[in-house]
């Protein structure tokens, strides 16, 4: 289990860290993202694309 850290303050999102490939896979660690006023934030994901797996990152929307 990875350990994400508590918020800074209030008013953060958690992006989560994922899994990339460069090589090997590596882990990117998670990180606190600053939210934007009338916006929610999409969770990244892995969604399936032409019979493989597709990374899309988290976003505002």
């Amino acid at each position: 289990m990875r350990y994400e850290p508590a918020p800074p303050r209030v008013g953060f999102v958690w992006d989560a860290g994922h899994w990339n490939w460069e090589g090997p896979y590596v882990w990117v660690p998670g990180h606190w993202v600053e939210a934007r006023p009338g916006a929610r934030w999409m969770v990244s994901v892995w969604q399936p694309y032409r019979g493989q797996y597709r990374y899309g990152p988290g976003h505002w929307i």
